[in-house]
């Protein structure tokens, strides 16, 4: 029987078994959190294989693993997450996707920046194709991740980092912003905004209007001491640059004030029936597939 954990790590997934395996292998090298985590795989409705990869992931680790899907319907990240933030348990919650793989101290460094009234914004580094295909779970055991960097990527990140702090000092407005493959917020502070809108279908923007809501309500941006290593892949056929002229820009930009409770969330989310597989780790190694099927549903 698993305590309560301080964090819930909420990792979005669609399809590309491998990069979540080396995301998940990424987490369970984390140093420093023994017995502080849980994770939840939230899925975008991706084939049998990613719940299976779960599942045999769980056998190995000594941290809750839950595993929750819906049927694919174009691209939902934010129902993802909402799903995820439903499934999961702690105070805190680290958001991040499938193709990102975390340095050994990512966790604990979150651990230790939290704090009330602050939402974290983390950065990542972007890696090439040759890169990604070198970083194999050796390396990530290793923890030896950073020389994978090109230079200019390096760089990018640096007056990146530069240029938040700046913002921070100043208290310029949605800096620095918000990116969903490096997230740590309060559970409080995503349930009082209503979470993630699922009016957002395509690539772009949920993040942004996330950012938007949390500072309507006095929760501002710190930039994370920590960044995620992301794995090169074809964009999504609906990414666009800046999002400009897809219909999640055209809903950001919709007449009117936004509101910092979202008419299309958590609540109505929970209003859903949400399936979600959990795995009590470790599992034997030969139980095989052993997952228990829960119903979280709305309280009347």
């Amino acid at each position: 029987m698993h305590r309560k954990p301080d964090i819930s790590l909420i990792v979005s997934s669609f399809e590309r078994p491998a990069n979540l395996l080396r995301c998940l292998h990424s987490i369970a090298v984390q140093k420093g959190v023994k017995d502080r985590i849980e994770v939840v795989v939230a899925d975008d409705g991706s084939r049998s294989e990613t719940e299976e990869l779960v599942c045999r992931f769980g056998r190995s680790v000594d941290f809750p693993i839950k595993f929750t899907s819906h049927e694919h319907n174009g691209f939902r990240l934010s129902q993802c997450r909402n799903e995820g933030v439903l499934a999961s348990t702690a105070d805190y919650l680290l958001f991040t996707d499938a193709d990102c793989v975390l340095p050994s101290d990512h966790v604990s460094i979150h651990l230790q920046s939290c704090r009330r009234g602050r939402v974290v914004a983390g950065h990542c580094y972007r890696l090439d194709a040759e890169a990604s295909d070198r970083l194999s779970l050796e390396r990530i055991r290793s923890g030896n991740l950073f020389p994978l960097v090109k230079r200019r990527e390096v760089r990018r990140a640096y007056w990146k980092r530069v240029k938040a702090r700046a913002y921070e000092l100043l208290r310029v407005s949605m800096r620095p912003r918000l990116s969903g493959s490096n997230i740590g917020v309060w559970r409080a502070d995503c349930e009082r905004i209503n979470g993630f809108d699922e009016n957002f279908v395509g690539w772009g923007m949920e993040d942004t209007d996330f950012q938007h809501r949390l500072e309507s309500i006095g929760v501002r941006s710190n930039l994370a001491r920590t960044g995620v290593y992301h794995l090169w892949h074809p964009q999504h056929p609906t990414y666009r640059k800046n999002s400009m002229g897809t219909a999640n820009y055209d809903y950001y930009h919709r007449p009117g004030t936004i509101l910092s409770l979202c008419e299309n969330g958590l609540n109505e989310r929970r209003l859903a029936t949400l399936a979600c597989n959990t795995f009590d780790a470790p599992l034997p190694l030969a139980a095989g597939v052993m997952s228990k099927e829960i119903r979280v549903v709305a309280q009347t």
